[in-house]
């Protein structure tokens, strides 16, 4: 027989005649729905849960708000989105560190800068200078990822997937956690190995080929001279 079914914190809350707030009911870490769904780097769901007016400044146990996690993922399109939705910049968490404090993205240091009086104007432009240098980088990282896919000369292929990934190292300088970025790189490292294997591949069966030529040829000539 089985016994009684768990009750839910909702059930329970509703039992006490308490009023249910799901989208900001934390959960064992004190994290709300909006905080996961920045940490799940789901932008979609951000903008919905904030239209459903989620706590935009809640803290977890650690202190953290979404504004936070976001910073310190660098998920800079959902740090524009809660930016925009006037998210707290000067919350700390209890390790008394800020959105600022915990980003290594230009692009989002520039926008939490906007935010604030804590950045001089020579800062703010050297902000907005990282972030334009990271930005070409990844444009040009493209351009070559794209030759390297569509051409068919060997020698030009090996030389664009390396400068693709050139370009993508001097971006991720400035944007380390960007996921869009390092997933190009990834690809692009993935694209040469692989390049690399197929080459080496040819080089053997060349190799090959050439020795049993070698062979067949010194076993005509074996043949001659008796």
């Amino acid at each position: 027989m089985m016994g009684p079914r768990p009750k839910t914190v909702t059930k329970k809350l509703r039992r006490r005649n308490e009023v249910v707030d799901p989208i900001n009911l934390p959960d064992q870490d004190g994290r709300t729905t909006l905080v996961n769904a920045t940490l799940s780097n789901i932008p979609t769901l951000v903008q919905l849960l904030l239209e459903s007016h989620a706590n935009i400044n809640r803290q977890d146990k650690q202190g953290n708000t979404a504004l936070i996690c976001a910073a310190k993922k660098g998920y800079s399109k959902i740090a524009e989105i809660l930016l925009d939705a006037k998210a707290d910049v000067t919350l700390t968490n209890r390790q008394d560190q800020s959105a600022f404090d915990l980003c290594r993205s230009a692009r989002i240091q520039s926008l939490l800068a906007k935010q604030t009086e804590l950045s001089s104007e020579q800062e703010f432009k050297a902000l907005e200078e990282k972030e334009k240098f990271a930005s070409n980088c990844k444009a040009e990282g493209d351009k070559y990822f794209n030759m390297a896919i569509t051409l068919t000369d060997e020698e030009v292929i090996i030389e664009s997937i390396g400068e693709a990934i050139r370009f993508y190292k001097a971006a991720m300088h400035y944007e380390p956690e960007d996921p869009a970025l390092r997933a190009a790189w990834k690809s692009a490292v993935d694209f040469r190995r692989r390049l690399s294997i197929i080459s080496q591949r040819a080089s053997n069966r060349s190799t090959q080929n050439d020795s049993e030529e070698n062979t067949l040829e010194l076993t005509l000539e074996g043949k001659v001279q008796r």
